[in-house]
């Protein structure tokens, strides 16, 4: 059986966002004069960014489909209905 390519266990994208996740803070602390600091940073946060985004892979198989898809409008509603011929409180003819 065939798998996909990972890198540490994770699809490339996630492994690419972990990596990508430590840059504000290793930029701040460079700017700052700080570069062991934002070394030491960049490792740990890395590190940890892989642990839980290798967690999450791994309690659910398409948690990198689920993660990098944008949102859609209709997403957020609670309850969906399929309305053909309008908005039924304005249906003329019938009562609620």
């Amino acid at each position: 059986m065939q798998r996909p390519m990972t890198i540490f266990g994770l699809p490339p994208k996630l492994a690419g966002i972990a990596a990508g996740l430590p840059v504000p803070v290793f930029a701040v602390a460079s700017l700052l004069g700080q570069v062991m600091v934002a070394y030491v940073s960049w490792i740990v946060l890395t590190a940890i960014a892989l642990i839980w985004l290798w967690k999450r892979a791994r309690a659910d198989h398409h948690f990198e489909t689920l993660a990098l898809v944008p949102n859609r409008f209709w997403k957020g509603q609670k309850a969906r209905a399929l309305l053909a011929g309008g908005v039924p409180s304005k249906r003329r003819g019938r009562a609620r």
